[in-house]
């Protein structure tokens, strides 16, 4: 875990031990891609505990893939059955997500190549609001560079959110469509969800797609 505090009984910090353990999979052991919850402990993505991690994931050149949470940081608080499983978890995605953008981790590591499941969690629909916000409250999108200075990002954040690959998982036609105008078929991947749902949901949706769409999003 990479906000463990403390360190291992060899002297070496958890974090450290983290760091290395990524290193051996990846360069010894042909580790492929990496999977991150949205939040570990009720902390986002963006938290600069996680820096070491962004920066190794862009050296070594593996793709970061980020899933919701096991337990969304809102689902305690939430009494409803099942809420957490019909928008709890696409809400941690988007805010995780968005904590990243905003910590300045393009900025910082800027090829980090990372991919959002469930469509970021719907997040591109909301692109109208965050430059509406960031326009009313223009001193909000500030983050720390590697040097440990305050400041401004130089782009707007739908610059950044076009920079994440998106998995289609669960989306419909009408959804993808619409992600497809903001940030191209280039950076869409289909997905199923598995084994949580198996695959007839992602295949019908396909098949209602234009050909050479289907084979972007599909195959290349």
């Amino acid at each position: 875990m990479l906000l463990a505090a403390g360190n291992a009984p060899d002297g070496e910090t958890y974090s450290q031990k983290v760091i290395s353990g990524l290193r051996h999979t990846i360069t010894e052991l042909g580790l492929k891609r990496i999977l991150l919850a949205s939040n570990y402990d009720g902390v986002f993505l963006g938290d600069g505990a996680y820096d070491s991690f962004s920066a190794s994931a862009e050296e070594l050149r593996v793709p970061v893939i980020i899933h919701p949470a096991v337990e969304p940081v809102e689902a305690p608080f939430i009494p409803r059955e099942n809420i957490a499983t019909y928008s709890g978890f696409l809400n941690d995605q988007r805010t995780t997500l968005l904590d990243l953008v905003m910590s300045g981790v393009y900025e910082k590591y800027s090829n980090l190549s990372i991919t959002a499941t469930h469509l970021g969690g719907g997040l591109l629909t909301s692109l109208g609001r965050f430059e509406i916000l960031s326009q009313r409250f223009p001193a909000d999108p500030w983050y720390v560079n590697r040097e440990g200075d305050k400041a401004q990002l130089p782009n707007p954040i739908s610059r950044y959110l076009c920079m994440i690959f998106y998995d289609c998982n669960n989306a419909d036609v009408a959804k993808i469509l619409h992600a497809a105008s903001i940030v191209g078929y280039d950076h869409l991947l289909t997905g199923t969800d598995y084994p949580w749902t198996d695959d007839v949901f992602a295949r019908e949706v396909l098949g209602k797609l234009d050909s050479s769409v289907r084979t972007s999003i599909a195959y290349n």
